[in-house]
């Protein structure tokens, strides 16, 4: 795998009370936490396998769709299946998958059974300033996700590359103009994340409006791997009909 392509994941499960991000690389992190707790992300090293269908240097970062993600370290073992969006976006100079997540995994000494729901990319570092990623797993069996890429010379947010997956939709329903906004504190980290996008199966068709919104908790952290620092938030995710745990990832290359 080439340095620049690095493979990136977060998943959180409601029945075991935990949430983490998979940074993958040279050397690949699992950083894992309670929901809840407002306690800092425990990072563990490890290794990742992303399939056969490994992006080349020239490929910006398209991931393989259909193959499993396979990582694992001295506590822990954790399979990403990718599963169907239900709709999606046109896509970016990355690819945005929503998976399940399996496995086992040990945290203060307790080991969890992990069975929940994440979503996954991989992006090319070297084509990047940074990337938003914010995606969250409602009591519905909603799950959303975002992404944000920000190419290198972009003057700022206008010039984001954005896209978006939506479970739970119909067949041939897709997303169209999906939008992020973000309310930093003043320490520079999210405090509030609104999404808002719509969707149908074209343009001209009669499109349905879809918000959703996060709110920060203190749980947090930060991993670096192969030109990438990664901040990592825990978020409390909402629609107008449920709730659920979510993430919100800002990473930036290293120059």
């Amino acid at each position: 795998m080439g340095a620049d392509i690095v493979p990136i994941a977060a998943f959180a499960d409601r029945r075991v009370s935990l949430w983490g991000v998979l940074l993958g690389g040279a050397e690949p992190l699992l950083a894992i936490a309670r929901l809840g707790a407002g306690e800092p992300l425990e990072v563990l090293g490890g290794s990742l396998d992303i399939g056969p269908g490994r992006p080349e240097r020239d490929d910006r970062g398209r991931d393989d769709q259909s193959a499993a993600w396979k990582a694992s370290g001295a506590d822990w073992n954790i399979a990403l299946e990718p599963e169907s969006a239900g709709a999606a976006s046109e896509a970016v100079d990355a690819s945005l998958v929503l998976c399940t997540v399996r496995g086992v995994v040990s945290l203060h000494g307790a080991t969890h059974e992990l069975d929940c729901l994440g979503v996954r990319l991989v992006a090319a570092a070297d084509a990047l300033q940074s990337l938003r990623l914010v995606a969250g797993w409602l009591q519905s069996d909603t799950a959303f996700a975002l992404l944000a890429l920000r190419p290198n010379g972009a003057d700022g947010h206008g010039q984001d590359r954005v896209a978006a997956l939506l479970a739970g939709e119909g067949e041939g329903i897709s997303v169209f103009d999906p939008r992020l906004s973000t309310t930093y504190g003043g320490d520079g980290a999210p405090r509030h994340a609104t999404i808002e996008l719509w969707v149908g199966e074209n343009e001209d068709a009669e499109l349905r409006f879809k918000r959703f919104a996060g709110e920060a908790e203190p749980s947090s952290g930060r991993l670096s791997a192969d030109g990438l620092t990664v901040e990592c938030h825990a978020l409390q995710g909402r629609d107008a009909d449920a709730s659920g745990p979510g993430v919100y990832l800002l990473a930036q290359t290293v120059r």
